[in-house]
């Protein structure tokens, strides 16, 4: 069933009734296709297939990532590391102007993965500085956003922004964009990776546990390749900041503050879609319509369905006990470096820059980021792979000299 009707008792009605599915305009493209999906397969999608994206190569590229939400950042993060990109994050448009101008930004990263709605400067203003100093094609600018498609499409072009991409995101697709458009160079790089299979947590028999209606755990872990460590950290982070939006939503809107409500809920359709909570996200989609439209009447029915579907997610992860502990135990457990296996692996890595062999580079890299370091390693680290990626061995060499002899 498709409505664009959204009061409670038509909902309830349509779940408890005649119809396999409800969907409520305007209609989400993804939310569509696995609603179809499940309707044909009373089993759902096989989920075994879809926790990792089909996609195997590597980009071996450098991207400034530009998201205000700490969920939204990880969830991308995560899927860019796992196509061989060297990711920094910043959490809003200004911060992005600030650090490329204090850098030959060109030279450090080969695009801009950029939010809309961000807090202090969003994402249009910041594209629109930001092409003051770089063209089109120097540096190119994907925006990542929870907008319908029909809103955004010509105003993100018109803006100076190469392209977009929509959330919740889809690996397979976001790896295909920045494929479009970095520089012919890297290009050339893009070779075959076969992913290291992820760690589980005992064949997912801990997720198994988790049964919250409304939210797709497969889903979920498909925009995270399949990471059940770091979705079930994003849980309890979703339990733990998000509790008390819908007072602050509500306060927001009573005060008058309707573009700082539609931000909040804006960031709560991002983060619902990302980790599978798909009626949400579709409530948070329709609520959006409300505020924007400005019709009180709309905007409290759209409000009754959204604060529905929020307390039925929050319910359910209230009621898992063990997320906080499992989030817990993961940080304070996380495996150390010891100083000699540190070295071997420095070791092995200055053969590989001697060589000029960007790929077991990144090998490395990736080893090293599933390990705990000091401060000062990672920094290390992080100045090492900038200068792999924009292949500056020489220099690179020399600096990892300079650690070895310490």
């Amino acid at each position: 069933m498709v409505t664009a009707h959204i009061r409670e008792e038509i909902v309830d009605k349509a779940e408890e009734e005649l119809f396999d599915c409800l969907l409520v305009k305007p209609v989400i493209p993804s939310i569509l296709f696995n609603s179809i999906i499940d309707v044909f397969n009373e089993e759902g999608l096989n989920h075994a297939d879809k926790s990792e994206t089909s996609l195997q190569i590597n980009l071996d590229c450098s991207i400034l990532l530009v998201e205000d939400n700490e969920i939204n950042q990880q969830v991308a993060a995560e899927i860019l590391r796992g196509f061989g990109c060297q990711v920094e994050v910043t959490d809003n448009g200004q911060k992005a102007i600030d650090i490329i101008k204090e850098k030959q930004v060109n030279q450090f990263y080969d695009l801009i993965l950029m939010d809309l709605h961000m807090p202090v400067l969003d994402g249009y203003e910041a594209t629109g500085e930001i092409r003051k100093t770089y063209s089109f094609d120097q540096l190119p600018i994907i925006s990542m956003t929870a907008d319908a498609v029909s809103d955004v499409e010509n105003r993100v072009l018109a803006c100076g922004m190469n392209d977009y991409i929509t959330k919740p995101i889809d690996p397979d697709e976001l790896v295909l964009t920045i494929q479009k458009w970095i520089k012919t160079k890297s290009k050339k790089k893009i070779t075959n990776l076969q992913r290291e299979t992820r760690p589980t947590l005992k064949n997912s028999e801990i997720l198994s546990e988790i049964n919250i209606d409304g939210l797709n755990i497969h889903e979920g872990l498909k925009h995270l390749q399949g990471n059940e460590k770091l979705y079930i950290k994003l849980l309890n982070k979703f339990k733990t900041e998000h509790k008390e939006d819908i007072s602050k939503l509500t306060s927001l809107y009573e005060e008058g503050l309707e573009e700082d409500a539609f931000r909040l809920v804006h960031t709560l359709k991002g983060v619902s879609g990302n980790l599978g909570a798909e009626r949400l996200f579709s409530a948070a989609v329709v609520l959006e319509h409300a505020i924007k439209e400005g019709s009180s009447d709309l905007y409290n029915q759209s409000l009754n369905l959204f604060k529905k579907e929020f307390f039925i997610i929050m319910t359910g992860l209230e009621k898992v006990h063990f997320l906080e502990e499992l989030s817990i135990k993961e940080e304070t457990t996380e495996e150390k470096l010891g100083d000699s296996e540190f070295m071997d692996l420095m070791v092995e890595l200055s053969d590989y820059i001697k060589n000029q062999q960007p790929r077991e580079c990144s090998l490395v890299f990736e080893k090293l980021s599933a390990v705990k370091l000091s401060e000062d390693r990672s920094r290390c680290i992080d100045q090492l792979v900038t200068m792999v990626s924009k292949y500056k061995f020489r220099e690179a060499s020399i600096f990892l000299n300079s650690i070895l002899s310490v």
